[in-house]
């Protein structure tokens, strides 16, 4: 469950970054 929190995180900072 943990990985899955990460990639979750890790897809949420990309999606920013791509907002930006």
């Amino acid at each position: 469950e943990e990985y899955r929190t990460i990639t979750a995180m890790r897809f949420k900072t990309e999606d920013d970054g791509f907002k930006l």
